[in-house]
C-alpha cells in the first residue's frame, strides 16, 4: 500500500515536472534578454526531458 502511494506521488511530481517545464519552453517570459534565451531554453529542454524520462521509467515500476 505505502509502495503504491510512494509511486503515484513521483509519478504526479514528474508529471508537473514535465508540463511545467513545457509550459516555460513553449511561453517563455518576455523579460529574458536574447542573451540568456538559450541558456533559458537548454536548462528547461532538459528538465522537461529529466520529466518524461522519469514519467518512462516509472511505467515499468
Amino acid at each position: 500500500m505505502l509502495n503504491e502511494i510512494v509511486l503515484f506521488v513521483a509519478k504526479l511530481m514528474l508529471l508537473a515536472l514535465l508540463l511545467i517545464n513545457l509550459v516555460y519552453l513553449l511561453l517563455p517570459s518576455k523579460a529574458i534578454s536574447q542573451e540568456n534565451k538559450l541558456e533559458y531554453r537548454i536548462e528547461h529542454s532538459l528538465l522537461a526531458i529529466t520529466g518524461a524520462i522519469g514519467l518512462a521509467v516509472l511505467q515499468f515500476i
